[in-house]
């Protein structure tokens, strides 16, 4: 009974190993926090010059990630949105998140699929003030300000 367990866990090991890092033109390397001074940043590291992306204000706490799965519930009490198209989804972006802070409370991949990968950021109670986006070497540096 133990072999077949053993050689049943071999056999499913390559299905459940998790992605490569991104690395690919057009993908998103990394995503961070950082606050500098009375001001929170959440920044994007995309592995492109010209990175199609959308900001928007949304409705929270509940967003839907996969239909008949219950909802990702996502601290704060206002979010925001980023929206990225075209870029590679089939890789795994690195996270370096140091939250909660006072402003940002959490930061969520609520949809990674076809070329398609959307960000709900959930803040307490600031404003967000815009974003900037920087030229870098190998791509570009999106950073979304909240105050």
């Amino acid at each position: 009974m133990s072999f077949l367990v053993a050689g049943l866990a071999v056999l499913a090991a390559p299905l459940v190993a998790r992605a490569a890092p991104c690395s690919e033109v057009g993908s998103i390397v990394k995503v961070e926090n950082t606050k500098v001074g009375p001001n929170e940043y959440v920044n994007f590291y995309i592995n492109s010059t010209t990175p199609d992306f959308t900001v928007k204000a949304v409705q929270g706490p509940k967003f839907d990630l996969v239909e008949g799965d219950p909802p990702l519930i996502v601290k704060g009490n206002k979010w925001t949105e980023v929206a990225f198209k075209g870029v590679n989804w089939t890789c795994e972006i690195p996270l370096a998140l140091h939250l909660p802070k006072p402003i940002i409370r959490q930061v969520s991949n609520t949809e990674q699929f076809e070329g398609y990968v959307t960000y709900v950021i959930g803040r307490q109670g600031k404003s967000y003030r815009g974003q900037t986006v920087t030229a870098i070497p190998g791509g570009t540096k999106i950073s979304l300000k909240y105050r």
